[in-house]
């Protein structure tokens, strides 16, 4: 799964123009806004908000057909009407991690990528192996 990400010349904001039911998974917004998000691949997703007079919810976008969203809920599932606003997210804890999540890092010797525990070590015994190496076969030591 990659976190899409938007460009310098998208806004991230859109106006709903369904009313957005408690059990809804899906979001409706302006064809006009559609541009100011990114296009989803095949298992690409976004988080976003939604916000209406002091109400807010955090949702999983997971799918885009048009101007409609398929979304994945909240904790909060609110309802929002109609002139609601969704609000594209690159800043809480959840889009951070899954942006990085997202970034394959190439990591060369002697640097060693644990992916279960996602770590970053160095192979300090074959470091000094080619050391050894080094000071024996160049240096003569």
């Amino acid at each position: 799964m990659v976190y899409a990400g938007i460009s310098c010349n998208q806004s991230g904001l859109g106006i709903i123009i369904n009313n957005v039911a408690s059990n809804s998974d899906e979001v409706i917004i302006s064809e006009d806004d559609v541009l100011q998000f990114p296009a989803l691949q095949n298992n690409d997703f976004f988080y976003a908000y939604l916000k209406n007079c002091g109400k807010c919810e955090h949702i999983k976008v997971l799918a885009k057909n048009g101007n409609t969203f398929k979304i994945e809920r909240g904790l909060n599932k609110e309802c929002f009407p109609m002139g609601s606003v969704i609000e594209y997210d690159n800043r809480s804890l959840e889009a951070i991690r899954a942006i990085a999540e997202t970034e394959n890092y190439k990591f060369v010797f002697p640097l060693l990528c644990n992916q279960e525990t996602k770590t970053v070590s160095i192979d300090e015994t074959r470091l000094r192996e080619i050391i050894r190496t080094i000071a024996t076969d160049v240096l003569g030591i």
